[in-house]
């Protein structure tokens, strides 16, 4: 596949088949991050958890459980692209460089999250386009709500979730909360704002 073709069909993902991505094909995903994706300064300043999801629906139920999307409504809905079949989880900090107090000195926090939060975007965006390219899917989950279930499991405190699987083009998943067949979120109406909004040529 080409690159503008992984690039025009990647879209967010929220309704898995059951096929399931080889250990072999994950491997050469998160392998990709660590050879190609850049980092300020090679440094680096993020954990990657892989989780292999189909085989531990404990873990899965926890965390689909902390991604409500409405915390303050009955009945609200959760996201289910964390129902993906491969879950990579992307947390801030990494060692001696981690954004616990005292750990990185000399430099203010507001930078130490601006520079995480750019290097976890950058490695989100390949992993989506390397994965369309690899033929699988990917679905974007930044909404979590809760992570204490989670982070014992893990090691660490996911900001992002990505899915990885193969796309099932139907409009309704089963949600394991309900226990019952709901809409897949409504992603087609929220669209982008006219690029003149937000793109000038200087």
């Amino acid at each position: 596949m080409e690159f503008n073709d992984a690039a025009k069909n990647r879209i967010n993902t929220y309704n898995w088949t059951t096929k399931i991505p080889t250990v072999e094909e994950i491997t050469k995903l998160v392998e990709g991050i660590h050879s190609y994706v850049p980092s300020k300064q090679k440094r680096v300043r993020f954990k990657i958890a892989v989780i292999p999801a189909h085989s531990m629906p404990e873990l899965q139920f926890a965390i689909y459980e902390s991604t409500y999307a409405q915390p303050n409504r009955i009945n609200g809905r959760y996201n289910p692209q964390v129902l993906a079949p491969w879950l990579l989880a992307f947390s801030p900090g990494r060692g001696k460089h981690s954004l616990e107090p005292g750990l990185e000195p000399g430099i203010p926090d507001i930078h130490a999250h601006y520079e995480m939060g750019l290097d976890i975007g950058l490695a989100a965006m390949y992993t989506s386009l390397a994965a369309k390219n690899m033929g699988m899917d990917s679905g974007f989950c930044g909404c979590i709500q809760d992570t204490v279930a989670v982070e014992p499991i893990i090691g660490s405190k996911p900001s992002l979730y990505i899915g990885i699987g193969y796309r099932d083009p139907s409009k309704q998943y089963h949600c394991p909360i309900y226990d019952k067949m709901v809409d897949i979120p409504g992603s087609d109406v929220n669209l982008k704002p006219d690029k003149e909004l937000y793109i000038t040529y200087v």
